[in-house]
């Protein structure tokens, strides 16, 4: 007696794709990246044009920090980092921190999660038309930028502002989209608007299952930073660590 083997993929009496593989397929696609202009870094992101600054010395361990960290718990390489108010440094933050990744030679997207006061077109001197906003929003593939000098860091701005923020944060279509950049990328880091003043940025932690927070001395008050651990014990996140900005 002969058996057959089960087949892997489903498929319909005439040979297409069944409905559910073809939803998946084109799930898929639709997280696929396109290849947008380059940008170029800005003077302000020292690290970039300086190897030898303080601050970049600074970035570099708090990299290899987090390496260390990421070998012992084998997490993924997706990190939020977090503030609780504005003015801490957070956006300038991620995008040294994912061109540290980028040096060590590690595919790296620096995703502007910020929907209320983006930054990081500014940081990376591009229009901020086209971004993740307008990729949740249209369910087409993301438009990231090359950075000029840094062949394996992209770029994925916020795009122009929606009405819903949050709503967009929360969704499934940003969940499928982080767990593709988990597959497609070996780090990616999160910019986030300010967890006291937005929810938001509880919604892209819990998405991306790690995050970093990042206060300034002595601009964060003892009284915001307990408010925000407060709401981060609530969300399925990581919390890796903390970093007091300095500069």
């Amino acid at each position: 007696m002969s058996v057959e083997p089960e087949s892997q993929t489903p498929r319909e009496p005439d040979g297409e794709l069944s409905i559910i593989e073809a939803v998946r397929k084109r799930q898929i696609q639709q997280a696929r990246a396109w290849q947008a202009d380059q940008v170029c870094p800005s003077k302000a992101l020292a690290l970039a044009y300086d190897s030898r600054h303080r601050r970049g010395e600074a970035i570099r361990a708090l990299r290899t920090k987090l390496l260390l960290l990421r070998d012992r718990t084998r997490e993924s390489g997706a990190l939020a980092v977090l503030s609780p108010c504005s003015g801490e440094g957070r956006s300038h933050l991620c995008a040294e921190l994912a061109i540290a990744f980028a040096q060590l030679g590690s595919r790296t997207l620096l995703v502007d999660a910020d929907l209320r006061w983006p930054r990081q077109h500014l940081l990376f001197a591009t229009h901020n038309q086209w971004g993740l906003v307008q990729t949740l929003c249209h369910s087409e593939p993301p438009r990231v930028h090359g950075v000029q000098g840094l062949e394996h860091l992209s770029v994925l701005t916020a795009g122009a502002a929606p009405p819903n923020p949050l709503e967009l944060l929360s969704g499934e279509r940003f969940q499928q989209l982080v767990r593709s950049w988990q597959h497609d990328y070996e780090f990616v880091i999160f910019d986030t608007p300010p967890v006291t003043q937005y929810s938001d940025g509880l919604a892209i932690a819990s998405a991306a299952r790690r995050a970093l927070i990042v206060c300034r001395a002595p601009v964060t008050s003892f009284k915001d930073l307990k408010e925000m651990t407060r709401q981060l014990a609530a969300a399925p996140t990581h919390v890796v660590g903390a970093v007091i900005n300095q500069f």
